[in-house]
């Protein structure tokens, strides 16, 4: 998929696709489009590899219409295969005088950020009061992704495009959640925020977000392991939750005693705090502040 550059960054990156032919079209009553956008993430819990923001985007009329009926759902639910059949038609152009104008591509766009191991360590192990905890970067991918998609469709479909509703898997207390995002989003920039359990089970345009998330991931993941040389330990890693035991059982045997690991590893994850001092090697450090 063309979420993952090669070779896979080791700092975060933001990747758009184009704006839907559907949306660029003029429409004949020349009134300005109404879009509806969904976010889900993939590997948030996971020590191994990134967490991936998704945001997906398409007419209103096309996600109450066409898109319940693609076969997207939670991503988790999906076997492998499914989901990248999805991912292949939302990023494969229907082009030819046989274009369908029903096509995933001609109408649902998407924008994704991956926040790599590396920097979600950094930002998790500087001194306290300096920390940036999951859930703020998290809320930050979501904040950047929905003003970068705004902007664009403001650039390349029309300066007065209606946002009729941004749908969000929740990440903390969505009352809270929603109330921050009004901090940034106006009435008239967005005229609904829904930010709900299960989003991804219950929005088409949630659960096509989760599909591109999840596909991102995985393939960053493979990527990442042959570019580092271990793809038969990428074989062996399992899910990448520390619960797993395929995962826990790679982290403590891959364990180098000076470098611990490659950057695909969270360090500020328990699990791999866990792993170091059971080395009997590693060295606690003490911020001078402190």
């Amino acid at each position: 998929p063309p979420t993952v550059p090669l070779p896979t960054p080791i700092h975060t990156y933001t990747n758009h696709s184009p704006v839907p032919s559907s949306l660029q079209a003029k429409r004949v009553d020349g009134s300005p489009p109404s879009i509806i956008i969904g976010i889900d993430e993939a590997g948030r819990g996971p020590i191994i590899g990134p967490m991936v923001y998704s945001l997906a985007y398409c007419s209103s009329e096309f996600g109450a219409g066409v898109l319940p009926n693609c076969e997207f759902a939670d991503s988790k639910k999906l076997t492998e295969p499914k989901r990248w059949e999805l991912m292949k038609r939302v990023c494969t152009e229907s082009v030819g005088d046989g274009e369908d104008e029903n096509a995933l591509s001609n109408n649902l766009g998407y924008a994704i950020t991956s926040l790599t191991a590396l920097d979600i360590s950094s930002s998790m192990l500087r001194p306290s009061s300096l920390v940036v905890n999951l859930n703020e970067q998290a809320h930050t991918a979501t904040i950047e992704l929905i003003k970068a998609v705004i902007q664009r469709l403001r650039e390349e479909v029309c300066e007065n495009v209606i946002i009729a509703g941004v749908y969000i898997d929740t990440v903390g207390p969505p009352a809270s959640y929603v109330k921050k995002l009004r901090q940034f989003f106006s009435v008239d920039d967005v005229k609904e925020i829904r930010v709900e359990k299960k989003a991804d089970a219950t929005y088409p345009i949630v659960s096509a977000a989760s599909v591109v998330a999840k596909v991102t991931r995985d393939w960053f993941l493979e990527c990442a392991a042959k570019e580092t040389g271990c793809a038969e330990g990428y074989e062996n890693w399992g899910s990448g939750y520390p619960s797993d035991p395929r995962t826990s059982s790679w982290i403590n045997g891959k364990l180098d005693p000076w470098f611990g690991w490659d950057l695909n590893i969270r360090y500020s994850w328990g699990t791999a705090r866990d792993a170091f001092n059971r080395s009997k090697v590693s060295v606690e450090m003490r911020w001078e502040h402190e």
